[in-house]
């Protein structure tokens, strides 16, 4: 696993997180397309982009013609001070921009 840490004007750190799995073990432990497809489909967005359902594919047989699949995360780690502080509308706009 790649761990990096970039600073953003001391008001958090990102770490991002890489991780190749195989792809049989990953669908088996993490993916429930029928319960992501409900939740998703709460969703504003739903139908909107290539990336959500409703799929004009099958999703778990594009999958099959692949072994692996590569895991990219990122966290953010806001700074004490930071978190705990109250924030009007403007900050709260300044700091979505960062």
């Amino acid at each position: 696993m790649v761990e990096q840490y970039v600073s953003c004007k001391d008001v958090y750190k990102t770490r991002k997180f890489i991780k190749t799995l195989n792809l049989d073990e990953f669908i088996e432990k993490y993916v429930e397309i029928s319960k992501m497809e409900r939740y998703c489909s709460l969703c504003k967005n739903y139908g909107k982009s290539w990336e959500c359902p409703p799929h004009t594919i099958n999703v778990e047989d594009y999958w099959k013609h692949f072994n692996k699949i590569k895991i990219i995360a990122v966290k953010l780690d806001y700074d004490d001070n930071f978190r705990n502080k109250s924030y009007n509308h403007e900050e709260l706009n300044y700091i979505m921009a960062l």
